[in-house]
């Protein structure tokens, strides 16, 4: 399971955000990923890599230096509609948007004829133009039998069920999300706005009972559900939880903060169990980039 957090500000004041991201990346811990960095293969993808075997180049999340970011997450289903039929890997959908030329708009809507390929899936794209101040945010699921969408300018939350009915965990927390980037939004509070944004993903505490989360899920014990009612997840007799939080913040100059604290592997639950933080800062449309771990 994932959580998408957006603040969309086209327009923003020289001391504002024109995007504030925030995800979380819930995942079997024994699955093989490369944190963030930048792709050797596209020096213009800055991103986490999939290297499970048949799923290797995919990712959930990334960015190019141009201003395209993809975000993909899973639509959960329940347990005996999982057919089990083989479909083709989510993860490139990411990849090719950041890859190509297309706009998120163009892009979704020419995926929406090939959805049934794949497993149930939510991808978010954005286009944001410093010059123009402005971002265009789009999203589409094949959970719905609807065309892609705009996302207007505001705040926004997703999650792993149909985004017209969303879990309670999704709605409290994105009015959390709100509130802090309401406070602390301002370009000369980077820290306590990526500090505070970390905190709210480590968030334990469980929306439960959810009736639209026990619908979506069905089939699945009291224990998962209720481990995946919380923002943070752990479900350890299935070795599963949040291993990966990002925080991405784009300046209206195009000034990129990419943040990515991610339990460092082999993921070993009964050890200390450490977090590896590495930053990356850009300018949109500049080729330089610089790498730094904290």
């Amino acid at each position: 399971m994932c959580l998408l957090y957006l603040f969309v500000n086209p327009h923003p004041k020289p001391d504002e955000y024109l995007l504030v991201l925030a995800s979380v990346r819930d995942e079997f811990f024994g699955r093989p990923t490369s944190g963030v960095h930048i792709w050797e293969n596209n020096p213009q993808i800055v991103g986490p890599m999939d290297l499970e075997e048949g799923k290797v180049g995919g990712t959930w999340l990334g960015m190019n230096i141009n201003g395209k970011v993809a975000s993909l997450l899973n639509i959960i289903q329940p347990l005996d509609e999982i057919t089990g039929d083989e479909k083709l890997p989510r993860g490139h959908l990411a990849v090719r948007y950041l890859e190509g030329g297309q706009d998120g708009m163009s892009y979704l809507r020419d995926l929406r004829r090939k959805a049934s390929d794949y497993d149930r899936f939510l991808l978010v794209t954005l286009d944001v133009s410093p010059s123009r101040q402005d971002i265009q945010a789009c999203c589409y699921t094949n959970a719905l039998d609807s065309p892609p969408i705009h996302l207007k300018p505001g705040f926004h939350a997703f999650g792993n069920s149909n985004p017209l009915r969303p879990w309670r965990k999704v709605v409290e927390s994105r009015a959390q999300f709100g509130d802090i980037v309401q406070r602390q939004g301002k370009a000369g509070r980077k820290q306590a706005l990526v500090d505070e944004l970390i905190a709210m993903m480590n968030n334990s505490t469980e929306y439960f009972p959810d009736d639209q989360l026990l619908k979506d899920a069905e089939g699945r014990s009291e224990e998962s559900l209720r481990s995946l009612s919380s923002v943070f997840v752990r479900v350890e007799d299935e070795y599963y939880g949040s291993r990966t939080h990002t925080v991405i913040l784009v300046d209206a100059r195009g000034c990129v903060d990419y943040i990515e604290r991610t339990m460092q592997q082999p993921i070993d639950l009964n050890g200390n169990e450490p977090w590896v933080t590495t930053r990356l800062q850009f300018g949109i449309q500049e080729p330089g980039s610089l790498v730094s771990r904290l």
